[in-house]
């Protein structure tokens, strides 16, 4: 590494060593060193965040051709909140510069707008009566593999969202 690219100094590099050799479950910066951490990548994921959300916003809109052809009974249903609800909070956020943030708010922002999504998912598919909604089940899987590959949250808010949205789905 770079000496311009060091967030670190040799005495919290010991520390660091030490707490690497944590059990897995104990594995953790030092106060110290996760605020360092936290402050070094925080406008790189902040930037990557940023354009995953607009991928996510033209991924998850291309859903409504799914809407049309799965869910022809609420097809009028499931685009409201898609393109009234969903897509507006996204836009608003994506404008708003929240991506600048602390580390920690915004992923459970970025938490609270998957889950926000899997509903807006889960709902017209609850209500409708056509046969071929079963088909529509997938949509989820990639609302749960793009937040937790793509966005970049912390291992335990991934989890967590993952968890809520299977209970949502079940």
């Amino acid at each position: 590494m770079a000496d311009n690219d060091k967030w670190t100094s040799e005495h919290e590099e010991g520390k660091l060593r030490e707490a690497m050799a944590q059990p897995w479950w104990r594995l953790g910066f030092p106060a110290g060193l996760e605020q360092a951490f936290d402050a070094r990548v925080a406008s790189i994921q902040a930037r990557y965040a940023r354009y995953n959300l607009i991928l996510g916003l033209v991924l998850y809109d291309l859903f409504a051709f799914g809407d049309y052809l799965f869910l022809p009974d609420v097809y009028t249903t499931a685009w409201f909140s898609r393109f009234a609800n969903v897509c507006t909070m996204h836009q608003i956020l994506l404008g708003s510069g929240f991506f600048d943030k602390k580390l920690r708010w915004r992923d459970l922002v970025i938490m609270a707008m998957q889950l926000v999504i899997a509903a807006s998912l889960v709902y017209p598919v609850a209500i409708s009566k056509s046969p071929d909604a079963q088909h529509y089940h997938l949509g989820l899987l990639l609302v749960v593999l793009f937040s937790n590959l793509l966005m970049g949250m912390r291992f335990a808010l991934a989890v967590l969202t993952s968890l809520l949205i299977s209970v949502l789905y079940g």
